[in-house]
């Protein structure tokens, strides 16, 4: 057992060095794995009622989902930013996007507990699987 503190600084750098050396495997896996997590996608956007027209903030987007699923169903009038800390992550995410046709898609290196948007810009956040990486959970949500 470890005496040593939590330090949230050095658990994002290692979340950050994770992510980036995964995604590789992700390239590889994705197809297999994102139609078991579809239906998860699916359901945030019908809870969020995410709407046509509307702009959509997605937290840890990952390579991409339910970022994709959004810009669909928000359609090129809407807009959907997506954030992730992982650079080749988002590379994925973004090839994806583009592969799709999706002119109305955004993706971002940035810190979900550091968000550099403008206030109130979205009609709605959604956060897949991400939400559990953040060392500082409670002010960040408070934040988004």
């Amino acid at each position: 057992m470890s005496t040593q503190p939590f330090d949230p600084v050095r658990y994002k750098a290692g979340q950050h060095r994770e992510w980036s050396t995964a995604a590789p495997a992700w390239k590889n896996w994705w197809q297999r794995i994102e139609p078991m997590l579809q239906p998860v996608s699916d359901r945030m956007l019908a809870m969020a009622d995410i709407l046509p027209g509307q702009q959509v903030l997605d937290v840890a987007t990952g390579i991409g989902e339910p970022a994709v699923t959004a810009a669909r169903r928000v359609g090129p009038a809407g807009r959907v930013i997506a954030i992730d800390l992982a650079p080749p992550m988002l590379a994925l995410a973004c090839m994806r996007g583009t592969e799709l046709g999706l002119h109305n898609l955004d993706f971002r290196e940035m810190d979900a507990e550091a968000l550099d948007l403008p206030e109130q810009s979205f009609d709605a956040i959604l956060c897949r699987l991400g939400l559990m990486y953040l060392p500082h959970l409670q002010p960040s949500l408070e934040r988004m």
